[in-house]
């Protein structure tokens, strides 16, 4: 008898021992994970260009720090074992092989060149563009060489008016990065040469490949892109320009990520040959005709001109139909964040 109550006794004893265990291996597991979740806090102090040069935990303690030859070789660092910081020179990621991968190529900070050629950096004037591998046109200090992409944006007919300048604003405000504008060689700089021109674009005969077999964008699209795209954006004439741009990059294989039509009478055998362009991922059609626009993409050539008479000249500094996003007023400024908006939506960066 007194044998059975020990055995009765021994086992509440042993339940309550193992319970006592997994509730003390449970706060263990629990204090483990709090543990590493700081570890993984991590707050990075960047130079001018972008580079890490400090890592900071949530105690406010240096736990990596990062100093860089010109081209950005780690001349010194300090990184413990249990954190990871991949990111370094101008927010590039670094690889075990101590190359730096910049979002469309890889870059090897010591001899400092890519190795892959810039899908973009042959149409950039001066700095030695002939160089394709070059980082930075060889001027680290003035110019970081991110990805080697931009966006540039072609207003109207002649490339004038405050609105350009606003539109490429609006861009910006809405998180897009490094958005030029059009430069003036691709116009004639005044409405009355540019606009009749535009019939003879629309079917893509361009006179810019033509008379300026030089396409290169100035010095002052400096490549301090952080994304990962080529875009052109073109309005109404400009877009027209656009397309034009679009058609020679596609020539050289080079991708255009996004082509941007707004306003735009260009032909529907020229815009399909554009969408069908394999180089060309992305053709954004934005037709103004709920504006109160005649013109839109893939009319024929005789409702273009007739309409273009009739209608689009007496709506010239209205700020209405084809002229929606010109308007220097609050108005305007709404009209051209609308439409930042929309495009940052379609993907644009």
């Amino acid at each position: 008898m007194k044998t059975k109550m020990k055995n009765n006794n021994m086992q509440p004893n042993k339940i309550w021992l193992i319970t006592v265990q997994l509730i003390v291996l449970s706060l263990f597991l629990v204090l483990s994970q709090l543990t590493l979740a700081k570890d993984r806090i991590q707050y990075h102090v960047q130079n001018f260009d972008g580079s890490t040069l400090k890592v900071i935990n949530e105690q406010g303690v240096v736990s990596q720090s990062y100093q860089y030859a010109p081209f950005g070789q780690q001349l010194q660092y300090k990184k413990p074992s249990n954190l990871k910081n991949p990111n370094a020179f101008v927010g590039g990621v670094q690889d075990a092989g101590d190359l730096v991968y910049l979002k469309a190529r890889h870059y090897n900070p010591v001899l400092g060149r890519f190795y892959q050629p810039d899908p973009a950096t042959f149409i950039m004037k001066g700095h030695g563009q002939t160089n394709r591998y070059q980082y930075g046109w060889n001027d680290s200090y003035s110019f970081k060489d991110s990805d080697g992409k931009l966006t540039v944006y072609f207003g109207g007919a002649g490339f004038e008016g405050k609105y350009i300048q606003d539109q490429v604003k609006a861009f910006f405000k809405v998180g897009m990065v490094n958005v030029f504008e059009g430069p003036k060689i691709y116009s004639n700089n005044t409405y009355l040469i540019d606009a009749p021109m535009v019939f003879f674009m629309s079917h893509g005969f361009s006179y810019t490949n033509e008379f300026y077999k030089d396409l290169s964008l100035p010095n002052y699209m400096q490549k301090t892109m952080k994304n990962e795209q080529l875009n052109l954006i073109g309005y109404s004439y400009g877009s027209l320009v656009a397309a034009d741009i679009a058609t020679f990059y596609s020539k050289q294989n080079i991708k255009i990520d996004n082509l941007v039509l707004m306003g735009s009478p260009i032909a529907s055998s020229y815009l399909q040959r554009l969408q069908n362009d394999q180089n060309i991922k992305n053709v954004i059609i934005v037709n103004l005709t709920e504006f109160g626009d005649p013109l839109y993409a893939g009319m024929n050539s005789g409702m273009m001109v007739y309409h273009s008479f009739k209608t689009v000249l007496p709506q010239m500094g209205t700020g209405t139909g084809h002229f929606y996003y010109e308007p220097n007023n609050q108005i305007g400024d709404q009209r051209r964040l609308q439409l930042a908006e929309y495009l940052y939506k379609q993907g644009l960066r």
